[in-house]
């Protein structure tokens, strides 16, 4: 009987120390600011501050064309003829090449180099001679 309630003494003392911590943690965080209301309102005049973002310097590729169509441009190195790489193209570049292949577009074999951003394979321009259609 003794043990039993020794037993009951000692869960409820804990139980009594978890809620007293729990309540303690409650307290301790610090209410939201308050938000003032607005008595008058008040211009502050700053210096307009310029600030100049560094161009982002493009990857270049250069190789020869295996497939060019409105979705996609896959080309094969120059110096490595293992290496192909395949890019779409951004949505200006998108515009460029629909006109491009209304007229003269790029065929298997010309000589060619796709300027994308780094880590991507989305091309943002390329530079070449396209040849003339059959």
């Amino acid at each position: 009987m003794k043990t039993s309630f020794t037993l009951a003494l000692t869960a409820g003392a804990a139980l009594a120390l978890a809620a007293h911590s729990a309540a303690a943690q409650q307290s301790s965080t610090p209410p939201p600011p308050a938000t003032p209301t607005p008595t008058a309102t008040a211009t502050v005049s700053t210096p307009s501050v310029t600030v100049r973002v560094p161009r982002v310097k493009l990857d270049k590729y250069r190789g020869r064309v295996l497939t060019f169509n409105i979705a996609t441009i896959i080309v094969q190195s120059m110096d490595n003829p293992r290496m192909i790489w395949s890019f779409q193209y951004s949505t200006e570049l998108r515009a460029k090449v629909a006109d491009m292949l209304s007229t003269a577009s790029f065929q298997p074999g010309d000589k060619v180099v796709v300027y994308c951003n780094p880590g991507t394979t989305v091309a943002v321009k390329f530079k070449g001679k396209p040849s003339k259609p059959a």
